[in-house]
């Protein structure tokens, strides 16, 4: 009987423990401190994530593939910003500057890969693990993880309980960190490698205008969208890179299937074009599937050129010009 009875109330004791350490809410989490008490209910600090008893645990998770071609994704839209926008602001450049617009255009091309190359390593040692080329991350559960604050639970309904954290680190600030790096990089390289290479003002301070607006805009954007591009970008790379490859062809003003075809693979402009074309297309792909079935998954790689095929082989009969008008 004693026997029972002593075990009742361990029971007991353990069950009012596990009642006490429960927080309200899905992010709210105690801390072990260092009397070895635990703290109050209240956000985990960065780099870890509340578990399943409502304690603050240290995150210990690799970042996933799906998690890599995101920051890969990230990283790769600056870069894609400053070539399009380079290639574009070589119209109005003055008549010094297009003398040697294909070499101006080089180094520019140079100086954006070197600067998002050089941020997107300096984001990487800026997070946990401090210095190491390795990331130590959160895993990422729900949509919800990319919005805490919009979870601060209500105890009783009186003062709301602020948990905010970032659930996903350190997937959230990194990008932060990254956009920063990016425009400390932009204004050290560019000016440097454009007077070392003799370039007219005009050539690359547009250029540096247009990455001082783009990154803050960017960085409004995912501060606010972060988690849906998350969870949308490879279908966002698809969408873009058709739509994006139908405008590169539209814009010839010769419509012809030949004329598209030649000008295509002779052109090494052109030829660099629909080649990031195809790429992104297969990036988008390989990021929805994760080639988790080789067999159906690998078969759906052949359609990355369909875009572009299809574009060129109704070329005839979606040219305004021949559609007759009733």
């Amino acid at each position: 009987m004693n026997t029972t009875m002593g075990e009742y109330n361990n029971y007991f004791m353990g069950s009012f423990n596990n009642i006490e350490q429960r927080c309200p809410g899905y992010y709210c989490g105690r801390r072990l401190l260092a009397n070895g008490r635990n703290s109050d209910c209240g956000s985990c600090p960065t780099g870890t994530r509340v578990n399943s008893s409502h304690m603050c645990q240290i995150c210990t998770d690799s970042p996933s593939s799906y998690d890599w071609m995101y920051l890969l994704f990230m990283a790769t839209v600056p870069l894609l910003f400053h070539a399009v926008y380079i290639d574009l602001s070589s119209m109005s450049w003055t008549s010094q500057a297009k003398r040697k617009n294909t070499s101006t255009k080089i180094v520019l091309y140079i100086s954006a890969t070197l600067e998002v190359v050089a941020a997107a390593v300096l984001a990487v040692l800026a997070v946990d693990p401090f210095g190491q080329l390795s990331i130590r991350s959160c895993h990422t559960q729900w949509l919800s993880d990319w919005y805490t604050v919009l979870y601060n639970p209500t105890p009783d309904y009186r003062e709301p309980l602020r948990c905010t954290q970032e659930a996903v680190y350190p997937l959230y600030s990194m990008i932060f960190i990254f956009y920063l790096a990016c425009i400390i990089a932009m204004i050290l390289f560019r000016p440097l490698l454009s007077t070392y290479f003799s370039l007219s003002k005009s050539a690359y301070l547009k250029t540096v205008y247009a990455g001082l607006y783009f990154f803050p805009i960017a960085a409004v954007t995912h501060a606010f969208l972060g988690g849906i591009v998350y969870v949308t970008f490879p279908y966002i790379v698809i969408v873009l890179s058709v739509v994006s490859s139908a405008i590169h062809f539209a814009t010839e003003i010769n419509q012809s299937t030949r004329y598209l075809i030649v000008n295509t693979v002779c052109v090494p402009r052109n030829v660099l074009i629909v080649a990031i074309h195809w790429i992104s297309h297969g990036f988008g792909i390989v990021a929805i599937t994760q080639l988790a079935n080789p067999p159906t998954d690998y078969a759906l790689l052949l359609l990355v050129p369909l875009p572009t095929v299809f574009y060129i082989a109704t070329t005839r009969i979606s040219e305004p010009s021949k559609i007759l008008v009733l």
